[in-house]
């Protein structure tokens, strides 16, 4: 029994120490790059001195790896169960890490179902209620970490059939491991995401053509607001039936009166900015034509009063033949 129980550990033993965790130095694993095959005591001693940044992990095979934001193994750790594309909050925190081979979870099977599309700082995601964590939301992800983020809303609709690489990220107490929080601070997306699903908040979506005739805008609130892209503009979609399916998904909301800034962009500050436009080329156009006005008025003042200065002369000239005597009078 005793040998059994030795050759499993060597066999673990072996099994960790031909993994490969490769760590980057930049998000979305790029960067310089370190390959681990075996625990760590000490990660800052393997990094270029002044660059203890680790901002995403590789993980090859089926291995977990455990970090610890002190050397030897110590402190707060973070569970790392599939290649993360962010580190989170262990960015700067990673100083030892051990490697071990992954046990067999019970997970719930993945769904495609029930997903809704929302607004965060650094793009679109997919939301849902939790199937696993109730009460929470929880987003499309595939490292359990970071949420799948898109620049277009429209670019989201392609991801809802991924199922297999499907791993969702949580909110609340199972977020705290990575992120050091539970994501329900004021602008951060589980908080915008519970409210959202819980209250449907979606009204007055209609749809408009683009001033671009290559797509479809899509306002509402009596259109001073549109969906934006992330450069702060309405962004035009494909088609009026891709643009009804994202409006159908969208949430947003509308707390205490105010919208989401992340989610639409001010259309009415456009329409008031040509308005301004309108009325300022107005005036200009006005004031040249009341100044033409103003110019021919006073030519004809001048014509006018030359004119009648020359008949003044005239009779005046006229008057003084008058006065003359018959003796007086040329000879003829």
């Amino acid at each position: 029994m005793v040998l059994r129980m030795r050759l499993l550990l060597l066999l673990l033993v072996g099994a960790a120490a031909h993994a490969q965790i490769t760590l980057y130095e930049l998000p979305a694993f790029r960067g310089r790059s370190l390959l681990l095959t075996d625990d760590v005591v000490n990660v800052s001693s393997l990094l270029r001195s002044g660059h203890n940044v680790v901002q995403s992990l590789a993980i090859d095979g089926p291995y977990v790896v455990t970090t610890f934001d002190q050397v030897d193994f110590r402190g707060l750790h973070a569970t790392w169960r599939y290649s993360t594309s962010f580190t989170a909050a262990w960015t700067h925190r990673i100083r030892s890490l051990r490697v071990s081979n992954a046990s067999a979870r019970i997970e719930a099977p993945p769904s495609a179902l029930d997903w809704k599309l929302a607004a965060t700082r650094d793009g679109f995601i997919m939301v849902r209620s939790s199937t696993t964590n109730a009460g929470h939301p929880e987003c499309h992800s595939t490292d359990a970490v970071t949420c799948t983020t898109r620049a277009h809303l429209y670019d989201l609709l392609d991801r809802n059939e991924e199922i297999e690489s499907l791993r969702p990220a949580p909110c609340g107490p199972p977020r705290i491991e990575h992120w050091n929080s539970s994501g329900y601070g004021r602008h951060e997306w589980c908080a915008k995401a519970r409210f959202g699903l819980s209250a449907s908040g979606r009204h007055g979506w209609h749809y408009i053509p683009a001033k671009d005739p290559s797509g479809i805008v899509i306002k509402v609130l009596d259109e001073s607001l549109c969906v934006q892209a992330r450069t702060s503009a309405c962004d035009p979609f494909p088609s009026v039936e891709v643009a009804d399916a994202c409006a159908r998904a969208l949430l947003w909301s509308n707390e205490n009166g105010t919208y989401d800034l992340d989610a639409f962009y001010q259309y009415a500050a456009l329409e008031d900015h040509g308005k301004s436009s309108s009325f300022i080329e107005s005036f200009v156009f006005g004031f040249l034509v009341a100044s033409t006005l103003l110019v021919v008025l006073a030519v004809l003042v001048v014509i006018r009063l030359r004119a009648k200065a020359s008949r003044d002369v005239d009779a005046t000239y006229c008057s003084s033949c008058n006065d003359l005597d018959e003796s007086q009078a040329p000879y003829t």
